[in-house]
Parts: C-alpha cells; sequence; structure tokens
C-alpha cells in the first residue's frame, strides 16, 4: 500500500474550505508566504490516491502530538510543511499552538513571525 506522507489542511477558513470554493490571491489576506496548505503527516494510513486530508478542527494543533493525526514526521525535532507561495519549512516541535493555528488560516490578520 503506497501511503501519503503530504496532505491538506481543510477547513472553512483554509487555503482548502471545501465544497466548490475558488480562492484567489487576494483572499489570502495573512499573505501566501504565511498561510500553510500542505503539512507532512507521519504514518498517515492515507493512499496516496485517497481524497482525505486533515480537517482543521479535528487535528491537534501542535507539531508531533503524542495522540492524533495531525502534523508529523520522522524527523527528529519537527515537520515539513509548505506555503501558498510553495515555500517549504521546518516547523519545530516546540511551535506554539497560537502561532500554528495562525498559519493554518488564511485571514486571521494575526500578528505572528515569518515561517522559518
Amino acid at each position: 500500500r503506497c501511503e501519503t506522507n503530504y496532505v491538506a489542511i481543510i477547513g472553512s477558513k483554509t487555503v482548502w474550505p471545501g465544497g466548490n470554493s475558488a480562492l484567489k490571491d487576494a483572499d489570502l489576506i495573512d499573505g501566501l508566504s504565511n498561510t500553510l496548505q500542505l503539512v507532512e503527516v507521519a504514518d498517515s494510513g492515507i493512499h496516496w490516491m485517497e481524497p482525505r486530508d486533515l480537517h482543521i478542527n479535528q487535528m491537534p494543533l501542535t507539531i508531533n502530538a503524542a495522540r492524533g493525526q495531525g502534523i508529523s514526521s520522522h524527523h527528529h525535532g519537527g515537520a515539513h510543511v509548505a506555503s501558498a507561495f510553495g515555500g517549504v519549512h521546518f516547523l519545530s516541535n516546540t511551535t506554539s499552538t497560537d502561532t500554528l493555528r495562525a498559519h493554518l488560516t488564511r485571514s486571521g490578520k494575526e500578528k505572528v513571525s515569518p515561517l522559518p
């Protein structure tokens, strides 16, 4: 079985809101480089062709959480994520819940540091 290691984060305030919504770059008020669209998930259990992703309201808002399926990896200290701009970043296990939530939503206008 070929499992994917990367999935989209879905939910009404994310880059992937669901339904027939088509977002434009201007809809990402927080900025393309500060908004995440894809994340790494270790041992996802999701076949690479299966249309299943992570819902922001059903995942732990931490990196490499002890329980629940969320942003995770087998790398030491963090996991890879991709911004809507296309940049790949490594988020540390110490990334705060507030910072992670700010980067997962597209228009919260939160004041956060740029992705590393």
